[in-house]
Formats: C-alpha cells, structure tokens, sequence
C-alpha cells in the first residue's frame, strides 16, 4: 500500500477531511487508504467506521472498529463512507446532524481526525462542508461540477478540468487536493489497501436502507 507523500502532507492529523467524487471514482478506495496509511503511522489510535452495514463486518480488518455511536473517542480516526446518509443536508435539525455541527469546531481539540465521502457536496450539512481541513475531489460527475453548492463550483470545475486533461486510466488513482499544505492535482494519489476488495467498494448491496 502507499500514498503520494505529497497527499500524506496535505492531510492533517487531526481535523474534518472531505472527499467528493462521482459514482465510481475512487472515493471509497481512497478512503480506506489513507486510514490505513494513519493507522500505519500510530497503531495506538482507535479506527471507527460509522455507518457501516454490520453484515459486512467481515469485510474490514480486526483494528477497524465499526460503531453507530456518535461520541467518538478522542484520537480516533472516524471513517464515513457515503457520509450523506447519516448527515443529510434536509435533515439538519436531526440530533445526529446536530452533533456533527458541534463536533466540526472540537475535532481539533479532541484530536480526532474525520475521513468523510461522499458523492455531492449538496447532500452534506454545511457545517461539515464548510469546516473541512482538507478537501480531496476524485473525478466529479458534469452534473456534480454544474449544481453542487454554488461556493464549490469554481474548484469542482477547476477539479474536472484536470481530469479531462488526464488520459482515461489515469483517473482512478489521481486526486485534486485543496488543503493548507497543497491544492492542486496529484496522479497515483494512492493504491488500494492491504483489505481492498471490490466488495467493500459496494458495501450497502444487498443491505436494506430502512
């Protein structure tokens, strides 16, 4: 496994990190990635992934732990796939939604750092757009780059054109990164984790919703 180093710069160890990307752009597999990368870096810390189908359970390693709880332990590394499911933008006055937006402004101080994805920004409350540290674009859907939310156009576009500009095997691995360390495109961002499997790219199949 590996991660552009330039990409491990850009992420902070603490903090909101924010991935957006079209329907089968690499999201999850970035995702997975770097909580890999992080737990590599300090086995000690916890790794939650919330929101995840238990079915599935058996599709991650033994150190991810996965949790519906919303207080998350300080230091822990929180991965949310599909993010928009728990916190979707039409029901921000949900406790769980509620939560994060006091959360966003204390991830520092409790040393946590949250790994979100998800395919639009529109669907995310704002509190969890507008606090990420960093915010990492795979390659957008052209109806992503013309209706997110009007404050990202600009940088999805910006993020869209670097892609075109990549020839079509290219895509998968590259990112668009904005953070405070970099912004700007990185090809062979990462490859996939040691526990990749097509599998987990689709972990709600079969799943019920309701």
């Amino acid at each position: 496994m590996s991660i552009h180093p330039t990409l491990i710069k850009a992420i902070p160890g603490k903090g909101l990190v924010l991935i957006a990307g079209g329907v089968g752009s690499g999201k999850s597999c970035l995702l997975y990635s770097l909580l890999e990368a992080f737990h590599q870096e300090d086995p000690a810390r916890a790794c939650l992934a919330f929101n995840f189908p238990v079915q599935k359970r058996e599709l991650l390693p033994d150190y991810i732990q996965v949790t519906n709880d919303l207080n998350f332990p300080d230091r822990s590394i929180v991965l949310l796939d599909e993010a928009y499911m728990a916190f979707h933008s039409k029901h921000s006055h949900s406790d769980a939604n509620q939560f994060m937006d006091l959360l966003s402004g204390l991830v520092r101080q409790k040393h946590i750092l949250a790994l979100f994805s998800t395919q639009t920004t529109r669907k995310l409350a704002l509190a969890q757009v507008s606090s990420a540290q960093a915010f990492l674009v795979k390659m957008p859907d052209v109806m992503m780059v013309k209706l997110d939310r009007r404050e990202l156009r600009s940088i999805l576009q910006t993020a869209m054109d670097g892609f075109r500009r990549l020839d079509a095997g290219q895509r998968q691995s590259a990112v668009y990164v904005i953070s405070t360390e970099f912004e700007g495109m990185l090809e062979e961002a990462n490859t996939p984790p040691a526990f990749w499997s097509e599998e987990l790219s689709t972990a709600w199949k079969g799943v019920k919703l309701s």
